[in-house]
């Protein structure tokens, strides 16, 4: 489902709903290629990190911009 946009409603959504209940933003630890698809989407990278197993997880955040 590559390029179907699925991924980028599923964030707009999320987006929206942590808006309703009064987030300021939004975060998600991720991995691999779906950082630079968080980026694309407007996440900003604020750390890498690197698991004791050898993992190397990303931890992204978005403001949440008021209605």
């Amino acid at each position: 489902h590559r390029g179907a946009g699925i991924g980028s409603q599923l964030l707009s959504a999320l987006e929206g709903f942590a808006r309703q209940i009064g987030y300021s933003q939004v975060w998600v630890a991720t991995g691999g290629h779906a950082v630079d698809f968080y980026q694309k989407c407007g996440w900003k990278l604020t750390e890498t990190i690197i698991r004791p197993t050898g993992e190397i997880v990303s931890i992204l955040m978005k403001p949440v911009e008021k209605a």
